[in-house]
């Protein structure tokens, strides 16, 4: 599917979780795309890294529970992008 500007859409899965509290989710997962990126990840890679970091993150209580490295890449580890 063309998304607005004529380029293609692609869907990134997210990681299903039992969600406890979503404050700060979308937070986490701009930062750790930004972060992603600016490490030279391409935008798919990035934004599943990132997905998978908010996933964790909705899994705690409260706004600041964006997930260590070894957290993220440890999900990453279970799940095929």
């Amino acid at each position: 599917m063309a998304g607005p500007t004529g380029a293609e859409t692609e869907l990134v899965a997210g990681f299903p979780v039992h969600a406890i509290d979503t404050n700060g989710a979308g937070d986490c997962h701009a930062g750790v795309l930004c972060a992603e990126l600016s490490r030279g990840t391409g935008l798919r890679e990035a934004v599943g890294i990132a997905n998978a970091a908010a996933a964790i993150a909705v899994t705690r209580r409260g706004p600041a529970t964006c997930p260590s490295r070894i957290e993220v890449e440890k999900l990453l580890s279970m799940q095929t992008l």
